[in-house]
């Protein structure tokens, strides 16, 4: 009897957890759903998408990210004001540490083994180290604006050149500024990147059902990971989904930023992306990596549509 017992568990088992997937996966798609929404609700009201602030790149200024951006759109006011991140006058990000430190529901994959842990703090988070207070306590983000296909700071082995391996150094082609055309970080060619001065739906001229706006990014893929900083809630497609070193066939170590910036995720199979558009698609680990390159541009030239 015990045996039969056993070998039923056995057999009832893989169903029971591809059920939980399944529900994860659609909690996760409507997260994104939401996030893209109040990514419109934004531009409604301000004419350009959420700005992804950009002063410095540690927290002594008001770096806040598009997803601080957007708490008033995700029923997050009283977080959005506690946390004063709009204007007249915008708190420095270290002037906030309470509300950093507090998980937003909406930015948490359930698919993520990571995501709720609690607060972190990593040293190697530069954004988050403040000269006097150290390494901030934060709460975390599962996912990430699209900031485009150019990145690595410039060609291998040049003065601008991040370390980011050879392969994953793209410049955009629509700029011939040798100084910017590889830094996907403050001047992407996607839809939202480092910058006071953000887009609107008329700068996405590939069209909106057919350029990524926001994907998955596992927290605990890359210690750059916090919800609250601008730099923290940017990811590239310069790399494919759930990208491995092509040398040693293993993911980079979560504190080697420069090789760190992709999409990932728990998903079996790919990553969950939202649209400009707002609708939700399912990227396979094994698309052709120039399409999904032409999919992050937003105005690119490229013929491309969701596989």
């Amino acid at each position: 009897m015990i045996a039969i017992i056993g070998l039923l568990v056995a057999m009832l088992l893989p169903a029971v957890q591809a059920a939980r997937e399944s529900a994860r996966r659609s909690q996760c798609e409507n997260n994104l759903k939401q996030l893209a929404l109040a990514v419109h609700g934004v531009h409604d009201i301000s004419g350009a998408f959420p700005a992804d602030s950009i002063y410095t790149y540690d927290p002594t200024r008001p770096n806040w990210s598009w997803l601080a951006h957007i708490l008033s759109e995700i029923e997050q006011r009283s977080l959005y004001d506690a946390a004063a991140v709009g204007p007249p006058k915008p708190n420095n990000i270290d002037q906030s540490l309470p509300q950093i430190a507090m998980d937003v529901a909406v930015f948490l994959c359930p698919s993520d083994p990571d995501a709720f842990k609690g607060t972190q703090s990593h040293s190697s988070n530069f954004d988050m180290l403040d000269p006097n207070l150290g390494p901030l306590k934060y709460a975390i983000t599962c996912y990430r604006a699209n900031i485009g296909a150019n990145w690595g700071g410039g060609p291998p082995g040049s003065a601008l050149w991040w370390g980011t391996d050879p392969q994953w150094c793209v410049p955009d082609l629509n700029n011939s500024d040798p100084n910017t055309t590889y830094d996907g970080c403050a001047n992407g060619n996607g839809v939202i990147y480092e910058t006071n001065r953000p887009h609107r739906f008329a700068s996405v001229r590939d069209g909106t059902s057919s350029t990524f706006l926001i994907g998955e990014a596992l927290s605990g893929k890359d210690y750059q990971n916090s919800w609250c900083h601008m730099d923290n809630a940017i990811a590239t497609c310069a790399y494919p989904p759930n990208a491995k070193s092509p040398v040693t066939g293993q993911e980079y170590p979560p504190d080697q930023w420069w090789n760190r910036y992709a999409f990932t995720s728990e998903h079996p199979g790919g990553v969950q992306f939202a649209m400009t558009d707002a609708s939700v698609h399912f990227v396979s680990d094994n698309v052709d990596l120039r399409v999904f390159r032409a999919l992050a541009t937003r105005a690119g030239h490229e013929f491309a549509q969701v596989p």
